[in-house]
């Protein structure tokens, strides 16, 4: 999860990204603007999460290889920041929640480089995604699941960007929900695959959620293997 286009925004500061992933981030925000208003939020984002995936690949990539991850870190905390300050709920729901997903996608990012670029696992079609997701066991199912889940929120950055840059028009109340509980699912898939785990500590309402929505998760799961992040990494190479 790479949070754009705070990062691409953010990174540009310097005029050194890619011209690509500028006009990728661009269509996507376009293609957002044009069906929003005929489809509707959740059908929307989840037609486009192909060019999400795309362009988080892509985007990943380039930061990767320019030993860009301290720059991504500060311009995600920056862009934070920005929206704990904000005046409305939505804003705030959606610093704590770019808060926690973006720590643990920097987890992920981490993971990558020191594989390298080239080699990663998460360079994934979203078809193979989809496969996943009909796998017998379900703690394979789990994995996607996140990255669909990590996915609808890109998508709600996106929308909450374009809503505060040129004021769509749009249910903020289903919006705010929406951001809630993407970032609550996401955090627990990845504490259910063993990626991250919130600290005891921490007791910010969608940690709280989290942690509620892990313990549900294993309740529900039949004995068998648990599926990891690296076992993600070998079947998607495969």
């Amino acid at each position: 999860m790479t949070a754009f286009p705070p990062i691409i925004d953010s990174l540009g500061e310097k005029n050194d990204v890619p011209i690509h992933l500028s006009r990728a981030s661009q269509e996507i925000i376009d293609l957002i603007e044009f069906r929003l208003p005929q489809k509707g939020l959740d059908e929307t984002i989840r037609g486009l999460f192909p060019d999400f995936l795309e362009l988080r690949l892509k985007v990943g990539q380039w930061i990767i290889a320019g030993n860009n991850l301290e720059r991504r870190s500060t311009a995600v905390h920056k862009k934070v920041q920005e929206l704990y300050q904000s005046e409305d709920e939505v804003g705030q729901i959606m610093a704590e929640a770019l808060d926690i997903t973006s720590a643990i996608s920097k987890i992920i990012l981490k993971q990558v480089r020191s594989k390298g670029a080239a080699d990663s696992g998460l360079d994934i079609p979203f078809h193979a995604v989809e496969a996943l997701e009909q796998m017998p066991n379900e703690s394979i199912r789990y994995l996607a699941k996140m990255i669909k889940c990590s996915l609808f929120f890109d998508g709600l950055v996106f929308v909450h960007h374009l809503w505060q840059t040129k004021k769509l028009d749009i249910n903020l109340e289903e919006l705010s929900q929406n951001i809630r509980s993407t970032a609550s699912h996401y955090g627990a898939y990845c504490t259910i695959i063993g990626l991250w785990q919130p600290k005891d500590e921490d007791e910010r309402q969608i940690i709280r959620n989290i942690k509620i929505l892990a313990a549900h998760f294993r309740s529900k799961m039949a004995p068998g293997r648990l599926y990891k992040f690296e076992d993600l990494e070998k079947m998607a190479a495969n």
